[in-house]
């Protein structure tokens, strides 16, 4: 006779498994496997199993619960132009201050533009987070910068690795983080505009 799980056990069950994944993936993504992961969540294998089948697709699932939140973030924000792109940096460098060590673990060892193109969930998730502020402050700039483009220069910019790297190694706080990184990036939005000019 076949069980049914009752729908919130199953909620439950899936959320105790990703923030299983949290703590070990920023600990090392090395180690991270089903038996651990059961461990952690104290969840049998079977049930992790039938719930995401590999544990690539964990981690593509811990991914998604990260950037569903900036999602979110986006679409309430009611700024407008550069500082609308300001205020949602700002948040995800909250979240990488938070959570960076097991984001930064979890990284996708395809390229960002394979991924996007591919419609990879998790990079259409971060597509819909930042393809409005990455717009407008291209607009407030004057300029035209490909939406896939111009994500890829976000993502080499705000990579959490990196934000963690220059948080701890510049002893800066995240306001001034934030106010550096999105300078950089306005300026490299700028500047690759320019390399497709004739000359």
């Amino acid at each position: 006779m076949t069980t049914i799980v009752p729908r919130q056990d199953t909620s439950r069950n899936q959320e105790q498994v990703l923030k299983a994944a949290q703590k070990l993936l920023a600990e090392s993504a090395e180690t991270l496997s089903m038996r651990r992961l059961a461990q952690e969540a104290n969840i049998s294998p079977a049930t992790i199993y039938r719930y995401y089948g590999t544990i690539d697709n964990v981690v593509e699932s811990f991914r998604r619960s990260v950037i569903s939140s900036v999602v979110a973030k986006s679409d309430a924000c009611t700024d407008s132009g550069i500082q609308l792109l300001k205020t949602v940096c700002l948040f995800w460098i909250d979240l990488v201050l938070k959570d960076g060590k097991a984001m930064s673990h979890s990284r996708s060892r395809t390229g960002y533009m394979q991924r996007l193109r591919n419609k990879t969930p998790d990079i259409l998730m971060q597509e819909a987070a930042m393809s409005r502020p990455l717009a407008e402050a291209c607009r407030e700039l004057k300029i035209t910068v490909p939406g896939e483009e111009a994500l890829f220069l976000w993502n080499q910019i705000f990579d959490p690795r990196d934000v963690l790297d220059l948080a701890a190694s510049l002893e800066i706080g995240r306001i001034e983080l934030r106010d550096r990184l999105s300078s950089a990036l306005l300026g490299a939005l700028q500047g690759w505009v320019a390399g497709t000019q004739p000359h």
